[in-house]
């Protein structure tokens, strides 16, 4: 997994630097710092993963993440929806 990521990242970096958007990126220090927890989420979602890999049936940690961003939408939307009118009590 490791290096499947590293040979991705390398791939792109080098897509992405023969198409010129290291020029003018915007990025500052202070921007860079603000992604560090992403970064950090995203290695300990992996690490996650595999342990849930370990500790239960492999169909289970398989669905759950490619069906969370769906249930995020719903929850969104159920959100948005406005609230029933209230009796006058």
């Amino acid at each position: 997994m490791f290096f499947r990521v590293l040979f991705d990242a390398l791939a792109l970096g080098a897509y992405a630097f023969a198409r010129g958007c290291f020029r003018d990126h915007g990025l500052t220090p202070g921007k860079l710092g603000l992604a560090a927890p992403g970064r950090v989420f995203t290695v300990c979602n992996g690490v996650f993963l595999f342990r849930a890999y370990e500790a239960t049936p492999i169909s289970l940690p398989t669905v759950v993440p490619r069906t969370q961003p769906f249930f995020l939408v719903l929850l969104r939307v159920r959100r948005r929806r406005p609230a029933p009118p209230r009796s006058g009590r």
